[in-house]
């Protein structure tokens, strides 16, 4: 009895040896990623790591590679263990989010939105991601949208992409004097953008500033966009 129990502690010891000398070949995993064989990189490391892997490491390189793969359930499954590891990790919340609106879960992903910005109230991509899951014309959707867009407006006035959401939302609830100031923030970091000049054109004609507006349309013509909202 004795012989069989050192017999399979020794046993167990060498395959726990075999385990811990799995090494990583970073040149092949390097290829997978620049060849953009995601798949394989997954399936390789997936390989190389226990499922019920507790190190930092490996679970990131793995939920990382699930990610690029498009294998989300997996993706998901490895950022909330790190979750569990980590709950203030902004990288981890912001990754958590991503896949839940790549997903479809826009409730869950507004959940880790709203928990990146508890924790840095000073996250600009938080309100911006953020902002995009209101989708409702209601207007209780529109004010908060407007809301968390005049916060990530405040923190990055030139976005384009914010300045142009927020001046949308504010030309539907006829906002137009609040909606041309942040146009003409955002035009002066980029004169030439046809998405603002766009924008530019119904506010000024709402607001009878009809000189502005024919300016406004011949830039448009002028950089090789239409003069049409």
């Amino acid at each position: 009895m004795k012989r069989l129990l050192f017999i399979l502690i020794i046993i167990s010891t060498y395959q726990h040896s075999i385990a811990q000398s799995k090494r990583i070949d970073k040149d092949k995993l390097l290829d997978y990623y620049q060849s953009q064989r995601y798949v394989e990189a997954a399936d390789y490391l997936q390989n190389m790591y226990n499922e019920d892997t507790q190190n930092p490491q490996e679970i990131r390189q793995l939920a990382y590679a699930y990610v690029m793969a498009g294998k989300l359930p997996e993706a998901e499954k490895n950022y909330l263990k790190l979750y569990e590891q980590q709950p203030k990790s902004l990288p981890v919340l912001f990754s958590l989010a991503s896949i839940n609106v790549r997903r479809g879960n826009d409730e869950k992903a507004k959940e880790y939105y709203q928990e990146i910005i508890r924790n840095d109230t000073t996250s600009f991509n938080a309100y911006k991601g953020l902002a995009e899951l209101y989708k409702g014309e209601d207007k209780k959707t529109m004010d908060k949208k407007m809301s968390i867009l005049y916060k990530a407006n405040k923190l990055n006035p030139i976005d384009p992409d914010v300045a142009f959401d927020l001046c949308e939302t504010y030309f539907k609830m006829e906002n137009l004097s609040d909606a041309m100031k942040v146009l003409d923030t955002a035009l002066v970091a980029d004169s030439t953008n046809l998405r603002l000049l766009k924008m530019k054109m119904p506010i000024g004609i709402a607001t009878k500033n009809y000189k502005a507006s024919v300016e406004t349309g011949e830039l448009l013509l002028k950089y090789g966009g239409s003069s049409s909202f």
